[in-house]
C-alpha cells in the first residue's frame, strides 16, 4: 500500500493518497492536480519522464521557468501601491500598508506572482494568528489582539465549491495538506508523525480534521470565506484561470528532446566507430599512430562520417524557440539578446517588448482584483479583533462606499532614461498639461499623494526660512540706517 502521508510538495501528489476517497474530491478537481502537478514539474525543470542511461546526454532547457520568473518581475518587480478614498487615505491606508509590510509585501508578492504564472491561479487566506502568551511573551506584547496573516496556499492543496448559478460566487472551501504531529515516547523520544489537515470553510462554519477525525468546529465569526483566488490569466466563463505554461510545454518537450538528438549525433561524429568490413577486428593491433597491413583484398575500414549537414536541424531548433518566445509573448531582448542599447529610444523599447506589456496589462486587472479582495479581508479582520492602529470611530464613520474601496496602482516595468524623462514632465507642467502628482507616478513613485505632501511641505518650510531671514536682514539694516541718523542729529545738536 502507498504511504497515506506522502507530501503534496512532492510529484506523488494528494491523488496517489488511500485517504483520497474520503476527501470527496471531483473528476474535475483530481484533473486539475494532475495538470498543476505537471505544471510544477516543468518549472521546477524536472521535465523528463524517463532518465537516459549513465553517460548519455539528457538536455533540459528550462525556459518554463525563465518565461514565468521574467513575467514576476515585469509585474511585482516595482510593487505596487494601494488608493483609498481621500475621506478613508488617514484611516484605511496606514493600516493596510501596515499589514502589507508586517507579512513582507514584497516576498509576498513573488509568491502570488509564481503561483499564479505556474498553474494560472493564486489562493490566498487572510487568517489571524495567535499568540500564548507564556510560550510566546515576545510576539504576545507585540500583537496582543493576534496577527493579520496573508498566507499564500499551495495550488494543489485548495479545493473550492462554487455556486451554481454563480462561477465566481465561492460557497465552500476545503484546504487539505500535510503536516507532522509530535508525541513524546516512553523513553521520552519525540516521535513525528506525518498526518494529513484539513480545514473546511463555509460563511458559517469552520471545521478542522486530522485524516478522517473532526477536531475543531467554531462559528466562522467573519461571516464569508477568508480565501481568496486571483487568476493569472481569465477565461470566459470560468472560475479558473490559465498558466503562462500551458501553450509552452509542448514545444518545451520538443526542444529538450531534439538537442539531445542533435547531441548525440555530435558526440558520435566527435569520437567516431570504426566500421570494418571483410576483416575481423581481433585481428587488428589497436591504437594511436598504428599501421594496419595485410587486409584481405575485399577489406575495407573506415569511420563512422556524418553525411548529412546539421543546418536544418539547428533551424528546426530555431523555429521551436521562436514559437516559444511569440506564445509567452516574450521578447528575446529581455533575456540578454545583444541589441544597441544605446541607439534605442524609449519608443522603440515599448515596441520592442509590446507583447510582454500587453501581457502585464491584463495581469494588473487580474491581480489587481484579486489584492483588493485580500484589502477587503484585511479590514474586515481588523475590525473584528479591534486592531490597535485601526481608527475604528473613524472607519465607522465613514460611508459604505468608502469603507472598503481600495485601487491597486502599478507602476510601469519599463527602464526609462530618467534625464530625458525628467525634461520632458518638466515641460509638460510649465505648459500646465501635466499635475505634479501625475508627474510623480510617470517618474515610478508608488505613492505620490505621499511623497507630493512632503515635497510642498518641505518647499513651504524653505519659502518661511528665506521670509524670516529675509525679514531679519530687512529689519538689521533699517536698524543701522536709523542709528546713524540718530547720531548724525545729535552730533549736529552739539555744534549748535
Amino acid at each position: 500500500m502507498a504511504d497515506p502521508y506522502t507530501s503534496v510538495t512532492s510529484f506523488d501528489n494528494i491523488i496517489g493518497n488511500p485517504l483520497t476517497m474520503q476527501y470527496n474530491l471531483s473528476d474535475e478537481e483530481m484533473r486539475r492536480i494532475r495538470e498543476e502537478t505537471e505544471l510544477w514539474r516543468f518549472y521546477k525543470g524536472k521535465q523528463w519522464k524517463k532518465n537516459r542511461p549513465p553517460g548519455e546526454p539528457q538536455n533540459t532547457l528550462n525556459y518554463c521557468r525563465a518565461f514565468v520568473d521574467k513575467g514576476v518581475s515585469f509585474l511585482f518587480g516595482k510593487g505596487f501601491n494601494i488608493k483609498t478614498k481621500s475621506e478613508a487615505l488617514n484611516i484605511t491606508k496606514p493600516l493596510l500598508d501596515e499589514v502589507w509590510e508586517d507579512n513582507n509585501k514584497g516576498l509576498i508578492s513573488l509568491d502570488i506572482g509564481q503561483a499564479g504564472g505556474v498553474t494560472g491561479n493564486a489562493w490566498v487566506k487572510v487568517a489571524i494568528e495567535e499568540f500564548d502568551p507564556e510560550e510566546h511573551p515576545d510576539r504576545y506584547e507585540e500583537y496582543p489582539k493576534g496577527r493579520i496573516r496573508i498566507i499564500v496556499m499551495p495550488t494543489y492543496s485548495v479545493f473550492p465549491t462554487w455556486d451554481g448559478h454563480d462561477r465566481e460566487k465561492m460557497i465552500r472551501c476545503r484546504i487539505i495538506y500535510p503536516i507532522y504531529l509530535e508525541q513524546q515516547k516512553s523513553d521520552g523520544s519525540i516521535e513525528r508523525t506525518r498526518v494529513w489537515y484539513k480545514e473546511e470553510i463555509t460563511p458559517k462554519i469552520i471545521r478542522e480534521y486530522i485524516n478522517a477525525d473532526l477536531i475543531d468546529e467554531r462559528e466562522n465569526s467573519l461571516g464569508e470565506i477568508p480565501v481568496v483566488r486571483i487568476k493569472n490569466l481569465p477565461v470566459s466563463g470560468e472560475p479558473l484561470g490559465i498558466s503562462d505554461l500551458t501553450d509552452i510545454i509542448p514545444l518545451q518537450k520538443e526542444l529538450n528532446s531534439k538537442t539531445t538528438d542533435v547531441s548525440d549525433i555530435i558526440n558520435y561524429h566527435a569520437a567516431p566507430i570504426t566500421i570494418i568490413f571483410g576483416a575481423k577486428a581481433s585481428n587488428l593491433e589497436k591504437g594511436a599512430r598504428k599501421i594496419w597491413g595485410g587486409l584481405p583484398k575485399d577489406a575495407k575500414v573506415q569511420n563512422l562520417e556524418l553525411q548529412t549537414d546539421l543546418a536544418a536541424s539547428i533551424n528546426y531548433l530555431n523555429i521551436i524557440k521562436n514559437s516559444m518566445f511569440e506564445l509567452a509573448k516574450m521578447p528575446e531582448d529581455a533575456f540578454g539578446k545583444r541589441m544597441n542599447v544605446s541607439n534605442t529610444s524609449g519608443v522603440a523599447l515599448h515596441i520592442r517588448n509590446q507583447p510582454l506589456i500587453e501581457l502585464t496589462r491584463t495581469k494588473w486587472i487580474t491581480y489587481g482584483e484579486g489584492i483588493k479582495q485580500i484589502n477587503r479581508l484585511i479590514l474586515k479582520y481588523a475590525k473584528l479583533i479591534e486592531h490597535p492602529s485601526f481608527d475604528l470611530k473613524g472607519f465607522e464613520a465613514l460611508k459604505p462606499a468608502q469603507k472598503y474601496w481600495t485601487e491597486i496602482e502599478f507602476p510601469n516595468p519599463l527602464p526609462k532614461d530618467e534625464l530625458i524623462e525628467m525634461q520632458l514632465i518638466a515641460q509638460k507642467i510649465k505648459l500646465l498639461l501635466l499635475s505634479r502628482k501625475k508627474a510623480l507616478m510617470e517618474l515610478g513613485v508608488t505613492e505620490a499623494d505621499k511623497e507630493l505632501d512632503e515635497i510642498l511641505a518641505e518647499a513651504q518650510r524653505i519659502e518661511n526660512l528665506l521670509i524670516n531671514a529675509q525679514g531679519g536682514v530687512e529689519e538689521a539694516q533699517n536698524t543701522n540706517v536709523g542709528g546713524i541718523v540718530n547720531k548724525d542729529d545729535k552730533a549736529d545738536d552739539g555744534v549748535e
